[in-house]
């Protein structure tokens, strides 16, 4: 038998997630979650890091902000959404989550559509952008 202590998998379509923490990164989380709408599902990749806490509530606080994240995603998704991969949703997401100071990262064909949604970016929405390219 295996015993797994992250209680979120399995909640609200979190499927997946990698934990970790020190005092000077604080507590980090990466979250992946499955969103239906529809006949489309979509995988929602979520990182919360620098949580602060003791060291017996940093992980707690950063499993309770990253499934925060996780649920604001949801919702701001919605019901009928449908993954486009197009730097306009990118925009109406970081609008409706209300974020500021986001970090953008950008990998294999979502480093285009991040470069398209840059120019578009005010400053107090994303705060750094990193972008990779698949390995060939």
């Amino acid at each position: 038998m295996v015993r797994n202590y992250n209680t979120l998998l399995g909640q609200d379509g979190i499927a997946g997630l990698k934990t970790g923490s020190t005092q000077a990164a604080g507590g980090c989380v990466l979250i992946a979650a499955w969103h239906q709408a529809g006949r489309h599902k979509t995988l929602i990749v979520a990182a919360t890091f620098g949580q602060p806490g003791t060291a017996q509530t940093i992980l707690p606080n950063a499993l309770q902000a990253g499934h925060n994240l996780v649920l604001a995603l949801d919702r701001a998704l919605g019901p009928g959404a449908r993954p486009t991969r197009k730097a306009g949703d990118l925009h109406v997401l970081l609008s409706r989550l209300d974020l500021r100071g986001a970090v953008l990262a950008g990998f294999a064909m979502g480093t285009g559509e991040a470069a398209r949604y840059l120019p578009r970016a005010t400053a107090d929405l994303i705060k750094q952008a990193a972008q990779r390219a698949a390995a060939c």
